[in-house]
């Protein structure tokens, strides 16, 4: 099992976040131009780690569940599932190795 919550906010956006989300470090919250890229680097680099049918967990920004799920089909990933949370965001993607 590997569980990440990764920086997703894309690099054009960390200016203008709202004051109390602000104070964290930009290395936690920058993901780059388009929010992606270390999804993009822990899917293809997580099937080297995981064993047959272990799991890939990741959190989420509430525009990029599709993108991470597809992110996941790519790398090879057998099978992905984009779960929501209490106000019904989607919130977390698994991607299933094969």
């Amino acid at each position: 099992l590997i569980v990440s919550n990764p920086p997703y906010i894309p690099s054009r956006e960390c200016a203008s976040l709202q004051p109390e989300v602000r104070h964290e470090p930009l290395a936690a919250l920058d993901g780059g131009a388009d929010g992606l890229s270390f999804y993009r680097r822990i899917c293809d680099e997580a099937l080297r780690y995981l064993l047959p049918e272990g799991v890939l967990l990741f959190e989420v920004g509430d525009r990029e569940s599709e993108q991470v799920a597809g992110l996941m089909r790519s790398a090879g990933f057998r099978r992905t599932e984009v779960r929501r949370d209490y106000q019904q965001i989607p919130r977390m993607v698994a991607g299933y190795a094969p």
